[in-house]
């Protein structure tokens, strides 16, 4: 009788996003030659509570070939909408619900592709049960501290970036300022990319504290332009000078008296989440997958696959990446500067 090969479940958690499909094809078609199985598990920590689990495994012909080109995860995923845990008690009795459902599995450790709150909650399983966790971090926002590269981000920037010079064409044409909201939860990592990739006027982002004279002086040395493209992120909930409400339309109005043009705003939404990932995207999908299980492999308990500066596989431990700090790259800061993009500061 051939023995059974040992099986690794794989989750996909938070927030959707270009890549994930092109790292469980990955995973799927890897697996073997690491000496695993995969199994999948279908809408994360609630499939893994279904009864029965609700799961398959994840082999080179349960997937079409095309699925690494699409956008999304084929296995769902639940996000902070998804009610938590109301006390201490009742966590500690869903990790033990989980745990039964590994153990009845046989899963010899979970590969979560998830982001900053998914890994938090994956350590504090990790802590109570002692399930080996490997992490793959994702996420479009970019902000998961200890690895330059989050699977998502370049596809949601190149997303943004063809909206953004879609609109170029239109603003043009009414000669329009266009404030473009894009993704990225409390931090500016996307708009900043993608402000930058877009060649816009204006990028206005947490990090910078935006000096709202100074940012509206730099957009008016550009009067002489059709138009004016501005990048919002998400998480700028107010700026000096303004009232309150909604940003947007606030800002919108705002800009529209100081420039003597008209103004109008765009969302980005989630178009960012369910772009096809680009080729680069796919390439980095299939290397973590392939540190990921090198980590199971090596006999890692609590990992996350870490890329650096210079697109080298590592890894960090789950406790260290949850309070690793979050930053904007400071070389695109440096290049905006020098185009001439509008940030609302001078340094």
């Amino acid at each position: 009788m051939t023995k059974r090969l040992p099986i690794l479940g794989v989750m996909t958690t938070g927030g959707d996003c270009p890549g994930l499909n092109a790292a469980l094809a990955a995973l799927g078609k890897m697996a073997p030659s690491f000496g695993y199985e995969i199994l999948a598990i279908r809408g994360g920590a609630a499939g893994l509570l279904a009864v029965p689990p609700d799961v398959f495994p994840l082999m080179p012909d349960t997937l079409p070939d095309t699925v690494i080109g699409q956008g999304g995860s084929i296995l769902g995923s639940i996000n902070a909408d998804t009610p938590k845990p109301e006390t201490e008690e009742a966590a500690l009795a869903l990790q033990d619900a989980m745990n039964r459902a590994v153990h009845q599995l046989g899963l010899a450790g979970v590969i979560v592709i998830g982001g900053d709150g998914s890994f938090r909650i994956a350590h504090a399983w990790h802590q109570h049960s002692g399930i080996p966790i490997i992490g793959i971090p994702k996420t479009i926002d970019g902000d998961v501290g200890g690895t330059h590269y989050t699977l998502g981000f370049d596809s949601a920037t190149a997303e943004n970036v063809r909206g953004l010079s879609l609109l170029r064409a239109t603003a043009d044409s009414h000669h329009r300022i266009m404030l473009v909201e894009v993704m990225g939860r409390a931090h500016g990592h996307l708009a900043l990319s993608s402000g930058l990739a877009a060649m816009v006027d204006g990028i206005l982002i947490p990090e910078c504290h935006p000096d709202m004279d100074m940012f509206c002086a730099q957009l008016d040395t550009k009067q002489h332009q059709k138009s004016l493209i501005v990048v919002v992120a998400e998480g700028l909930q107010s700026l000096p000078g303004l009232p309150g409400g909604r940003l947007m339309e606030t800002l919108a109005d705002h800009l529209q008296t100081r420039l003597n043009r008209p103004a109008r705003t765009m969302v980005m939404g989630y178009l960012q989440r369910g772009a096809p990932p680009t080729a680069f995207e796919r390439q980095r999908a299939i290397q973590m997958a392939h540190a990921a299980l090198s980590l199971a492999k090596a006999g890692a308990k609590q990992a996350v696959v870490t890329v650096d500066q210079h697109g080298n596989m590592g890894h960090m431990n789950l406790n260290t990446i949850i309070t690793a700090p979050v930053s904007v790259n400071p070389d695109h800061l440096i290049l905006a500067q020098a185009m001439g993009i509008a940030l609302g500061r001078t340094r």
